[in-house]
C-alpha cells in the first residue's frame, strides 16, 4: 500500500496486539491502517485474516545407528535413530516388530513445524542359545564306591545377544562315562549344546 502520498499501511495483529510481518505459524488480522494528518481521518479497515500454516519437516533418510544388530530382546529405548535433514528435532523410536521400526520426529520449534511419523523396515535377530559352560566344577573327586554328585554345579547358558544366565538343576542333563577307577568325563547338557568336567575316580578304600 502506501501509494502515492497516502499514508496507508498494513497492521497484522494476533489476540488484539499489532506484531510485525507474520513469519511464524498462526492467524493473523489484517487491516488497513490510515494515519490521521490533514488530509485523511485516522482509522482502520479489516482485510481478513491471514494464516501460516505449520510446514512439514524434511526428516530426510533415517537410519539406525546403534545397535549394529537389533535382537529379539532389544528394547525401543536402546535403538539409536539418525536423520539427513537439518530441522533441529529429536527422533525416538516408537515401535519395534521382526521387520518394521516405527519412528517419530519432534521438531524443536513445534509453533511452526508438525511433528512427523513413519516406520523404517528392519531385520531383527533371534535370540538363541550359543553355549553352555560349567562355571563351577562340581565334585571332581570320588572313589568308585561312590555316586557321581552335581550338586556343587554352576551352569551358565550364554546367548547370541550377549546375555547370560545360570541355569537350574532342573534344566540340565549330566551324563558321565563308564564309572571306573582313572579318568571319568561328566558331560551336561542344555537344548543342543554340553560342556564337560575331567573326574577322578579312585578304588575304595579296603575294608577294616
Amino acid at each position: 500500500l502506501n501509494a502515492g502520498s497516502n499514508p496507508f499501511s498494513v497492521v497484522y495483529k494476533q489476540n488484539g496486539s499489532v506484531v510485525g510481518v507474520p513469519k511464524n505459524a498462526g492467524s493473523y488480522d489484517v487491516f488497513a491502517s490510515v494515519t490521521e494528518d490533514a488530509d485523511y481521518k485516522g482509522g482502520e479497515v479489516s482485510l481478513g485474516i491471514f494464516t501460516i500454516q505449520k510446514a512439514d519437516p524434511y526428516v530426510g533418510v533415517i537410519s539406525v545407528t546403534a545397535p549394529a544388530i537389533i535382537y529379539s530382546s532389544t528394547s525401543a529405548g536402546d535403538v539409536a535413530l539418525a536423520n539427513t535433514g537439518d530441522v533441529p528435532a529429536s527422533l525416538n523410536v516408537t515401535g519395534l516388530t521382526d521387520t518394521v521400526l516405527s519412528w517419530e520426529f519432534v521438531p524443536v520449534d513445534t509453533d511452526n513445524y508438525n511433528t512427523m511419523t513413519g516406520t523404517i523396515p528392519v531385520s531383527v535377530v533371534p535370540v538363541e542359545l550359543e553355549s553352555i559352560s560349567i562355571t563351577t566344577d562340581p565334585k571332581t573327586e570320588y572313589t568308585v564306591d561312590e555316586s557321581f554328585d552335581s550338586g556343587a554345579a554352576v551352569v551358565t547358558a550364554t546367548y547370541n545377544d550377549g546375555a547370560t544366565r545360570v541355569l537350574t538343576a532342573s534344566e540340565v542333563s549330566w551324563t558321565t562315562g563308564d564309572w571306573k577307577v582313572g579318568a571319568v568325563t561328566a558331560t551336561v547338557s542344555f537344548e543342543g549344546k554340553s560342556d564337560s568336567v575331567d573326574l577322578t575316580v579312585s578304588e575304595a578304600a579296603a575294608p577294616p
